[in-house]
């Protein structure tokens, strides 16, 4: 097996692959803190309800 310098396409696939990634994760931990601010605003109107 021969050792190849990576091209600028490989280079680019790779960058694109980690952003890919960097925004996929931001965008669950987004979701994520949603869903729980949503959570605590039900509770709150259940607590007001009892």
């Amino acid at each position: 097996m021969v050792y190849k310098e990576p091209s600028m396409y490989d280079k680019l696939l790779m960058t694109l692959g980690s952003s890919s990634k960097s925004v996929a994760t931001a965008s669950k931990q987004r979701i994520e803190t949603l869903i729980l601010e949503g959570l605590a605003v039900i509770m709150g109107w259940i607590q007001i309800v009892l």
